[in-house]
């Protein structure tokens, strides 16, 4: 899920990068944080480790931060700007994430009205990158207001 959501926002023109590296590795990942950054916190059921030291290094870089998550709103509610609650559904021993997936799907609509004109234009390049990969228009349609 995080891998998706940082392919659509560099395709929105956004510089995007995912933390998901485990143990020492992680270390690695907090360095990438930089003041002015959001990031976007998916987690469930309990308080791991990383998330403890994301946690920790959000509130010493002065970073922004949005937790998604089913259970964590009322333990972690003080150490993020902003909980959406997202419910995770269950088949048998499985951990079904469709409610997620739809909300990051919103998040980025939300990302592209907030900037049409510029995620127009990043679009529009990566569709000239294609053809000029693959000698074939990828025609993607501008609506009408937007040209």
């Amino acid at each position: 899920m995080a891998a998706y959501l940082v392919i659509q926002l560099a395709r929105f023109g956004l510089d995007a990068a995912s933390l998901t590296n485990t143990g020492l590795l992680f270390a690695d990942d907090l360095q990438k944080l930089r003041k002015g950054d959001l990031v976007i916190i998916l987690a469930y059921g309990r308080v791991y480790a990383e998330l403890a030291a994301l946690l920790d290094e959000i509130g010493r870089r002065g970073v922004g931060s949005l937790l998604l998550t089913d259970t964590l709103a009322a333990k972690l509610r003080r150490r993020v700007d902003l909980v959406l609650p997202v419910a995770r559904g269950r088949a048998d021993m499985l951990s079904m994430h469709t409610a997620t997936l739809g909300l990051l799907e919103m998040l980025l609509v939300g990302v592209a009205v907030r900037r049409p004109g510029e995620t127009l234009a990043s679009l529009q390049g990566l569709n000239e990158m294609r053809q000029r990969l693959t000698g074939k228009a990828m025609n993607l349609p501008i609506p009408k207001g937007d040209r």
